[in-house]
């Protein structure tokens, strides 16, 4: 936005950037603090002001650019933030932020549905847990599906019954920890029960082949964590989803690896206790 802002080149009237250096900026600066402005070398080096006075000087006299003082603002900008995000950073904090600022709002396209089917497509729906893979063995009547017995907090493991046959190896899913869908419909898969989904970020390489990678959770996470999408209430979810609203299947398409290897639904990130979602080396992935 600070980017955006109208500030034009020598002038001061009504010009919000410069009001904001005045006011903010030099005010929370020690004494001998200054305004330090990066510059290409052949735009005239970096130059630093001790003082919101020589700063509009500079301004007015076009020596400095609208842009580079944008650029000096947003580091400053970030300089003083850094210690309220180091603050909102422990887990006290993240979760007095939730319990403060519940939301079962829905962005985006769905935005402009009703209350009701807001609701029954909300993220807060839906169960993600952290799990830990504890055995996986092929499934004795399909070369495609694993079975794996995976820890998601409850007294005894759960099975789940995968796809991942032939795209991830035993050795990789053995002792993983990831996200689970925990609240879908059990359903049979070629005579076994399966009681979770694991979440896997998947792409096609350059010759088209499909690559597939199961989601990773910061290593300080503990199976049965609760696993949710930042600023959304984590709420009070079903036991089991109604399979006929196709809850998953709405929220689904939503959710991707960045080009950053996190994990997003409508570009806000999926996020434990201990930090984000991501992909070891996947980037702008489908998850499913």
């Amino acid at each position: 936005k600070l980017k955006k802002a109208f500030c034009e080149p020598g002038k001061i009237d009504d010009n919000g950037v410069l009001a904001f250096c005045k006011h903010v900026i030099f005010p929370l600066k020690d004494s001998d603090g200054c305004l330090h402005v990066e510059r290409r070398a052949e735009n005239g080096g970096n130059i630093d002001f001790m003082n919101y006075q020589s700063l509009e000087d500079s301004y007015v006299s076009c020596e400095l650019h609208p842009g580079d003082l944008k650029g000096a603002i947003c580091s400053e900008i970030n300089r003083l933030l850094e210690p309220i995000r180091q603050k909102f950073d422990s887990k006290e904090m993240k979760l007095l932020t939730q319990k403060a600022y519940p939301s079962t709002d829905v962005a985006g396209k769905i935005s402009n549905m009703s209350v009701n089917e807001v609701n029954d497509v909300c993220t807060s729906l839906l169960d993600l847990r952290v799990g830990r893979v504890v055995s996986v063995k092929q499934h004795p009547d399909a070369d495609t599906l694993y079975i794996e017995e995976v820890d998601v907090g409850d007294e005894t493991p759960r099975t789940v019954v995968s796809g991942l046959s032939g795209l991830v190896s035993m050795e990789t899913l053995l002792n993983h920890t990831g996200v689970f869908v925990c609240n879908l419909k059990p359903v049979k898969m070629r005579g076994v029960v399966s009681e979770a989904m694991i979440l896997c970020a998947s792409t096609n390489n350059a010759g088209g082949e499909r690559i597939v990678e199961p989601l990773c959770v910061p290593e300080q996470c503990t199976p049965g964590d609760r696993v949710w999408v930042q600023g959304k209430s984590t709420g009070t979810n079903p036991q089991v989803l109604n399979p006929k609203k196709k809850i998953w299947e709405k929220l689904q398409p939503d959710f991707h690896v960045n080009a950053d290897g996190q994990v997003v639904w409508n570009n806000i990130e999926l996020i434990t206790l201990n930090g984000v979602t991501y992909s070891k080396t996947l980037r702008n992935a489908a998850i499913s």
